[in-house]
């Protein structure tokens, strides 16, 4: 844990407590200016040896501003990430489709400072192309901790097919999941079928539960892949394209994923959900595609560590 002290030099005096710490952190500890407010607002700053978090609070000259920090738990937050060409699995004229990392987000969230795979894709293809702007079009996402296979189109003419596959659920999504093991015995093969709901709002806003009666439509089926004493890899396939589905739907089999905090307060270094393949008709060339990529190597050195050796082979 490191710990800075500063005093408001006459030049600050009147700025936002967020802007006139992300300044005085820039020759010693420099933070983008999102992670500054997110500090504050953790409850991480003192302000005249009062705990402050409000972000928008504006500063006197001479006051004192003490600020902890939790190094580690920084750098992890603090990844940044680029794409290059190997993250491209497969690319045409209309569709383009890569592979994400676990940590980013999928599209742009309230917070523009946050890096996305949206907008570092279309950045990209517009220094590749030598041009000023570059279409994308969004048809489904990944959570931010899931890595794997996400599709985009580049014309718009696309967007009615592509948005009508997923729609009627021809587009058939396989997925690596590591689950922890129950005593139970496990099928080989076996689906869920049952309906989520969002929990309250106020205290859990990104949680869904199972609701018999007021949930939508899930449906989720499982093969099993790899067993161990304690963990087993499982293929994965949402039938439906619910939020959380496949992990809300494993932890109810008492199989939650390894890494999953919501559900299942299970701490690892990633969440180990990997979205591996994709598989549709391509609505211009009629062309049967399956697009697959493998997991990466941190997915596959916690596979091993568990006696999953499905990745070793």
């Amino acid at each position: 844990m490191k710990e800075f002290t500063f005093r408001i030099p006459g030049e600050l005096e009147g700025q936002r407590l967020d802007c006139a710490l992300f300044t005085l952190l820039q020759k010693c500890y420099p933070l983008s200016r999102s992670r500054v407010r997110k500090l504050i607002v953790a409850g991480a700053v003192y302000l005249n040896g009062r705990r402050v978090r409000i972000a928008s609070k504006r500063v006197l000259k001479k006051a004192i501003i003490k600020i902890y920090l939790d190094e580690k738990r920084i750098s992890q937050q603090e990844k940044i990430y680029h794409l290059s060409e190997k993250d491209i699995v497969y690319e045409d004229d209309y569709l383009i489709c890569v592979n994400k990392p676990a940590g980013l987000l999928t599209v742009p969230s309230l917070d523009e400072a946050r890096q996305n795979l949206f907008s570092l894709l279309r950045d990209y293809l517009k220094k590749r192309n030598g041009r000023k702007e570059c279409y994308l079009g969004v048809h489904h996402r990944l959570d931010k901790e899931t890595s794997g296979l996400v599709l985009f189109t580049k014309k718009e003419e696309v967007n009615p097919a592509i948005a009508e596959l997923f729609q009627e659920h021809l587009v058939s999504k396989k997925y690596f999941a590591l689950c922890h093991k129950n005593q139970e015995p496990i099928e080989v093969q076996w689906e869920v079928r049952n309906e989520l709901v969002r929990c309250h709002p106020k205290k859990n806003k990104y949680r869904l539960a199972l609701d018999q009666e007021e949930g939508s439509f899930a449906y989720s089926r499982f093969r099993l892949i790899e067993e161990r004493e304690a963990f087993v890899l499982l293929q994965a396939t949402p039938i439906t394209g619910r939020t959380h589905q496949l992990r809300v739907h494993l932890a109810s089999q008492n199989l939650p994923i390894v890494g999953d905090w919501l559900y299942a307060q299970s701490k690892e270094e990633r969440l180990m959900l990997h979205s591996y393949e994709l598989s549709f008709r391509h609505p211009i060339t009629q062309k049967n595609l399956e697009i697959t990529a493998p997991p990466d190597e941190i997915y596959k050195s916690i596979c091993q560590n568990k006696g999953i050796l499905y990745f070793t082979s």
